[in-house]
């Protein structure tokens, strides 16, 4: 089975919804389930001020992009940090 939104790319799973094949880009979990773009939009539009959880490959970006700042501010810190007490001391 293919994906509906990428024709040329094979499905990882199913839209729980609709049914649709999602591959690995689309794959959108709500629940533990997988869901496709549009089921998953039109699922959070009518829950209103319900909580979504998605995960996949734009989650780990995000997740890894905010590991990544946080340790160049954290390394910038200690180098401040450092050369104020180096110029007190």
């Amino acid at each position: 089975m293919q994906c509906a939104t990428h024709p040329n790319t094979l499905a990882i799973g199913l839209c729980v919804a609709c049914g649709t094949g999602v591959c690995g880009s689309c794959s959108t979990r709500l629940q533990g389930r997988n869901f496709c773009v549009a089921c998953l939009s039109s699922r959070a539009e009518s829950a209103g001020s319900e909580a979504v959880v998605v995960s996949g490959p734009g989650l780990r970006m995000l997740v890894l992009a905010s590991a990544l700042v946080s340790s160049v501010l954290l390394v910038a810190a200690l180098s401040s940090l450092g050369f104020a007490l180096y110029m007190m001391g």
